[in-house]
């Protein structure tokens, strides 16, 4: 995937790192194949997302 689609993620709100002190229960994650055959998780806020 490329980084332009990311950006697009991370427009609607998804975060490719949690922030510090944060529940992983609060929040949902994709795992994104990329391109060079790595693979990227992000998370939205589950209570964000529903608004």
């Amino acid at each position: 995937m490329s980084e332009k689609k990311i950006r697009e993620f991370e427009e609607i709100g998804y975060v490719k790192t949690l922030p510090k002190g944060s529940d992983i229960n609060d929040y949902e994650s994709i795992k994104i194949k990329m391109n060079n055959a790595g693979k990227l998780t992000i998370y939205i806020n589950l209570f964000e997302k529903n608004r």
